[in-house]
């Protein structure tokens, strides 16, 4: 630094200051820097100032009388002046707390609610302390009910910083402790913060407060220090018994070159109250490649009181099979080198959750019987991975199993209706595995199956049958995978079919009602025929599919297919009034109504938008809002419409307002100006072009094998439509559509 800056004026804060080798290294000289520079330094400990020669030092004051009183009264009382009856205890508080503005806060959230006698009483203990910040901070601390204390200790030592809210929780209530309630305490008595991207956070001096209590065992009876942190503390408390079984939590975040785990395994041993510990590799991804590296042959003995276990890059082979981990909810081993879990059974009644990914020594799993409870499992980029143990098939809580490059893998074991809780099977990437699992029952909670990049080349029809609630099935570059079965309409949940690159692919089957997202790019031998199309999609009355009423979707299908042939064929099908179509400014229009429009025949508005961009399928739908404009007395209600569609460069979208929707929102009123918004939850929409068409009962013609016949001859043979389906949720409606895929690879348009 001295170098560069030498001759530069230059203005530098070196904020927290806590040793004199960081002052050394970042201001070491005063020719370092430019005539005129200033650098300004904040410390805690003033002898890191004199101690480095610094020649000016000043002690900043507190808060005049009148801020602190505010300040304190913001948190006491939720307000600027104190509560009658409070003042003369308030003026006395904030006496002690010395115009500290933490201490005022925090006393202040600590005798928030409290009576006059409580008051008085906390007066009482703090003549007790010195005035020490420490001693003052510990006041609140106290206050606190055990378990509050333990999940404050916790986070001081362990999660600052580190991990987010969502994690800490996790991570606390595997310890048994009601960890949301309880950081719902913490942070209402000002003891901690929420930061940038729901990190949980703290002041340096409760952080110091919290850690001093650790370190001198003034949590605990026994006086030993309860928590571990540094490495260097680890080392001194595995030269004594005494002080390792008073270990409850070891948090330690290393990089190689700072531990070796030698005789760590027969220190864990003895530490019989431990209860989590999470050992952090920090440049553990340098380490890691494709290549197998060996283990030391050594086993890992797991506390009996233990109840989260995490350790990327553990070196060792096993778990010992003398461990009973009774209360064990979570055991986290990522990137170790274990090459099987446990010999037999092992008993652990409590264990939720296992993830062994990227374990690349892992050739087998356990036995799961001991693990009755078990909800997840990650073995995803176990690439020496060649057995499962047929056990998994009898637990019915497990809810996601993830075998993403499990590369070795070639097949799986049957999967029973006893897992009943199976939500997310993922395969993808599990290059040797060439068929769809066995199911040998109705798996009614399995959502998703992720097939992709495997080499699968059939879809059992016995399989299929048991998949009833799966709304997403992936099968991307399944490149053996000839055809689908002809049973596929048994999956009456599917919503999303993802066939992306399926080369040899040549048809599709009918395909359950429910679909409403197909993604068949690079299906490049996929091949639909007119009959074909007539004889599967096609085969059945519309009036089969859903039964006319106002709310039915009937009604859509027909006007669609107008709008398409009208659109396509340049034909005029609509007996209504020309439909008023204009240039949108960015996302919306405003459209002047004929004068003639509200009559008892007329049904509901059509509206329609030229949606550019791409849109990814995550990114949610498309959503009109529809506001009446005029002067009416209601002139301001919307109504939210919604539709489903299929990605692409440029789409058109089809939504409704029905008739009786429009009364709900605006009333029997008439009113002669609509203003249409088209809008995304994700993201701005850029409507190219867009219009509003008014629909009337003549309207309404049978959409029969004649209209898909000629649409299907508009296109001409090399066109594939897809039937997307009509769902709800909560109170909105997602209506029905066609899809229209171009297979050769030129410009593909879609209506939804």
């Amino acid at each position: 630094m001295s170098s560069g800056l030498r001759h530069k004026k230059v203005l530098l804060v070196l904020d927290d200051v806590s040793h004199k080798d960081q002052l050394e290294k970042l201001a070491g000289e005063c020719d370092w820097f430019g005539l005129g520079s200033w650098i300004i330094i904040t410390t805690r400990d003033e002898h890191v100032l004199v101690d480095h020669g610094v020649p000016k030092i000043y002690k900043p004051n507190g808060l005049d009388y009148d801020d602190a009183l505010k300040l304190f009264c913001l948190k006491a009382f939720k307000k600027e002046q104190p509560q009658e009856g409070y003042m003369q205890l308030s003026q006395k508080v904030v006496k002690y707390a010395n115009g500290l503005p933490l201490a005022l806060v925090t006393l202040g959230s600590f005798l928030v609610g409290r009576t006059i006698d409580e008051w008085q009483s906390a007066l009482q203990s703090f003549k007790n302390t010195k005035g020490d910040i420490y001693d003052i901070l510990k006041i609140s601390y106290d206050g606190l009910e055990e378990m509050w204390k333990e999940i404050f200790l916790d986070i001081a030592c362990f999660f600052r910083r580190w991990e987010t809210k969502d994690r800490v929780i996790q991570i606390l209530e595997n310890c048994g402790f009601n960890a949301r309630i309880g950081i719902s305490v913490l942070l209402d008595k000002s003891l901690l913060t929420i930061g940038d991207y729901e990190h949980l956070g703290m002041h340096d001096l409760l952080q110091g407060m919290a850690e001093k209590i650790v370190h001198f065992g003034l949590d605990v009876k026994h006086g030993k220090q309860s928590r571990l942190w540094r490495i260097k503390d680890l080392l001194l408390v595995s030269e004594n018994d005494k002080a390792i079984e008073a270990i409850q939590a070891i948090v330690i975040h290393y990089r190689k070159k700072d531990f070796y785990f030698e005789e760590f395994p027969e220190v864990l041993s003895k530490m019989s109250n431990l209860r989590l510990m999470i050992i952090d590799k920090t440049d553990y991804l340098f380490d890691q490649g494709h290549l197998v590296v060996p283990n030391d042959q050594r086993q890992l003995f797991v506390p009996n009181q233990l109840r989260h276990l995490s350790w990327n890059c553990c070196p060792l082979k096993c778990l010992s099979s003398s461990s009973q981990p009774k209360k064990l909810v979570q055991l986290d081993l990522q990137y170790s080198r274990i090459e099987y879990l446990w010999e037999g059974v092992m008993i652990s009644c409590c264990l939720k959750y296992i993830d062994l990914s990227d374990s690349k020594n892992l050739i087998r799993t356990p036995d799961f019987s001991g693990v009755p409870i078990l909800e997840e499992l990650n073995l995803s980029g176990c690439v020496s991975l060649v057995e499962i143990h047929p056990s998994i098939g009898q637990l019915y809580k497990l809810r996601y199993l993830h075998l993403r490059k499990c590369e070795s893998l070639t097949d799986l074991p049957s999967m029973s209706a006893k897992m009943q809780s199976l939500d997310v099977l993922a395969l993808c990437d599990c290059s040797k595995i060439s068929t769809i699992p066995k199911f040998t029952g109705i798996m009614k909670s399995l959502s998703e199956l992720n097939l992709g990049y495997t080499d699968i080349n059939k879809l059992e029809p016995s399989s299929i049958e048991c998949l009833t609630a799966l709304t997403l099935l992936d099968l991307s570059f399944c490149t053996n995978l000839e055809y689908l079965p002809s049973n596929m309409d048994n999956l009456r949940s599917l919503e999303k079919l993802i066939l992306y690159g399926c080369e040899k692919l040549k048809s599709l089957p009918r395909l359950p009602s429910t679909v409403r997202f197909i993604n068949a790019q690079y299906c490049n031998s996929l091949k639909w025929i007119t009959a074909r199309v007539k004889l599967s999609s096609w085969s059945q009355p519309l009036s089969q599919w859903c039964p006319y009423d106002e709310r039915s979707s009937r009604l859509e299908f027909t006007i669609l297919f107008h709008f398409l042939q009208e659109l396509l064929c340049h034909k005029t099908v609509y007996k209504i009034p020309s439909c008023l179509t204009h240039q949108s400014v960015r996302n919306s229009i405003s459209i002047e109504l004929p004068s003639n429009w509200y009559n008892s025949k007329w049904i509901r508005f059509a509206l329609w938008a030229s949606v550019s961009g791409f849109i990814n399928f995550e990114d949610g739908i498309i959503r009109a809002r529809v506001i009446a404009l005029g002067d009416m007395p209601l002139n301001h209600c919307d109504s939210k419409l919604f539709t489903t569609w299929i990605h692409c460069e440029v789409r058109i979208g089809l939504l409704y307002l029905s008739r009786d929707e429009w009364f709900a929102t605006v009333g029997n009123g008439e009113c002669n100006q609509i203003k249409v918004i088209f809008e995304n939850d994700k993201r701005t929409i850029d409507v190219r072009e867009c219009g509003v068409s008014l629909i009337y009962e003549q309207d309404v013609d049978e959409f029969n094998q004649t209209n898909a016949q000629c649409l299907i001859e508009s296109f001409g043979e090399e066109v594939s439509i897809y039937k997307l389906t009509v769902g709800d949720d909560d109170d909105d409606y997602y209506y029905d559509a066609y899809t229209v895929i171009d297979d050769d690879g030129d410009d593909t348009e879609s209506w939804c």
